[in-house]
């Protein structure tokens, strides 16, 4: 077999070897989720969410995170509405942001 095949069977093995990982990994993201979600609940629930625990060599706390939302289509039309006041002029620059935006190429083998 030459170098060529035998690199196609490696790249084969290795995605196959990261699906069932990844299935693996997805499992215990949603036990650990859950956890998190009944740990929160009993934090609120006792109102303790200034405390901080040492478990081991692991300091945990209660935090809370703010994202804002992602900048989707409909949310930039909405926003230049509210902005121009003018449903047109709205839809001009939609139109110029969406369409002026960089495409990236990237190269890759898909697996059937």
């Amino acid at each position: 077999m030459n170098s060529f095949n035998q690199a196609l069977l490696k790249y084969i093995n290795y995605d196959h070897t990261l699906t069932q990982l990844n299935e693996k990994v997805r499992k215990l993201r949603e036990v650990k989720n859950n956890l998190e979600k009944k740990i929160i609940f009993y934090i609120k629930q006792h109102k303790l969410e200034k405390d901080k625990y040492k478990i081991g060599d692991e300091n945990i706390s209660y935090s809370i995170q703010k994202n804002k939302e992602n900048i989707t289509k409909e949310y930039l039309r909405t926003s230049l509405e509210k902005y121009f006041k003018d449903k047109k002029k709205a839809e001009e620059c939609l139109k110029f942001v969406w369409n002026n935006r960089e495409i990236e190429e990237k190269e890759y083998l898909k697996l059937k």
